[in-house]
């Protein structure tokens, strides 16, 4: 039994209180950051879109916190208890000074009216916590995003450009540009990728091709291909054999002779499969049939049609094989681009665009208002 002398521990609250906010953490989360290796962590929003006619959805106003791979909404939850943040505090003593003792810095104290005891002192009270909620992983969201900052780029016409905007703001770095998308990087790298998004290299500006321009660059590698005398049906089995094809210094003399620039080239065939090599002299390509033959239907059917146009189905599908090389032209089947295309009529078809992020996607900021979260509500959930 404690004595009657025993008082605990003495308690303060300091007077000028701090502005501080309590993150809880997903147990996942917490895992990843107290591991020997805890990756770099960022709570990023949305920077303005490059155009100021660009409509910009509410749900990208909001603050996320983004590790690696991950996106988790920030939302803010009210409390009905009582959170203090308390550090230890050691109160004046009353023989520094041969005046009378001043209280400590403090509304409320539970110092006794004796010698003042090394005790803790509150210094933030917390009304609020702020919790993290997983947001699923949506590539057309991560596209939209990536496509509201970056200039077009629709062939090599747009080459004039590359000197006309050297001052303009809008010419990002991929570090900038990733770094104003509220998403974790694993998600913009992915985004950049299957955009065939490019860097520039003599300006390092970011450039997003059309659908055009990039199937275009993918037509120029072919001829490129074929006028160099490759046997087409034995690249194509060296391909699908997992092998890769020494180009040399062919990306540079499209950029040279056609205008298709370096890096959407090779990011057409980062999009399809893998290049390699230590420069253009030395680069190496594969290219994987399952991803070139659906892609370039999409590419061709977006650069085709406009909503509401269509295309003659047969006409389409001719194109289409016209893109491949000829082992792989009898590949081409609507079924290989299902859920991106309409038909109109039985005889025509057009690209089906993805629908931009709304207020009632997930993620969205009608989501991710307060709320209230009392004590005996969460435990009554447990109980459950």
């Amino acid at each position: 039994m404690s004595s009657q002398q025993d008082g605990g521990v003495p308690l303060s609250i300091a007077h000028s209180q701090q502005n501080v906010r309590l993150l809880e953490l997903p147990p996942a989360l917490l895992e990843l950051l107290t591991s020997s290796d805890p990756p770099v962590i960022e709570i990023k929003s949305s920077a303005p879109p490059l155009s100021p006619t660009t409509p910009t959805s509410t749900s990208s106003a909001n603050a996320v916190l983004c590790t690696p791979t991950q996106t988790f909404q920030i939302r803010q939850v009210q409390t009905s208890n009582s959170v203090f943040l308390t550090e230890p505090y050691l109160p004046p003593s009353s023989s520094t000074s041969t005046d009378t003792p001043s209280p400590p810095d403090s509304s409320f104290s539970s110092y006794p009216s004796s010698e003042p005891q090394p005790g803790t002192r509150a210094v933030a009270t917390c009304a609020h916590t702020l919790e993290l909620l997983p947001q699923p992983a949506s590539p057309a969201t991560a596209q939209w995003h990536l496509a509201q900052h970056l200039p077009i780029w629709s062939g090599p016409e747009t080459n004039s450009l590359l000197t006309a905007t050297t001052s303009s703001p809008s010419n990002l770095t991929r570090a900038a540009v990733f770094a104003s998308i509220p998403l974790s990087p694993a998600e913009c790298h992915d985004a950049w990728t299957a955009l065939c998004t490019f860097e520039e290299a003599a300006q390092g500006r970011c450039w997003l091709p059309t659908a055009g321009a990039r199937l275009g660059a993918w037509r120029a590698l072919l001829r490129g291909l074929v006028a160099r005398g490759l046997d087409m049906r034995g690249v194509c089995a060296g391909w699908e054999a997992g092998k890769r094809v020494g180009i040399g210094g062919l990306v540079g003399e499209i950029e040279e002779e056609e205008g298709w620039m370096v890096g959407l080239v090779k990011a057409v065939v980062g999009r399809v499969g893998k290049v390699e090599g230590g420069g253009q002299e030395e680069d190496e390509i594969w290219v994987d049939s399952a991803k070139l033959v659906p892609w370039t239907g999409e590419a061709l059917l977006e650069a085709k049609t406009h909503y509401p146009e269509a295309i003659a189905i047969v006409e389409f599908m001719q194109e289409w094989r016209d893109c491949l090389p000829e082992s792989w032209a009898e590949m081409t089947s609507l079924d290989v681009i299902q859920g991106r295309f309409a038909q109109p009529s039985s005889s025509t078809i057009r690209y089906v665009r993805d629908v931009q992020p709304s207020d009632s996607a997930p993620g969205s900021l009608a989501s991710s208002k307060p709320t209230n979260r009392k004590w005996h509500e969460k435990f009554k959930q447990s109980r459950k």
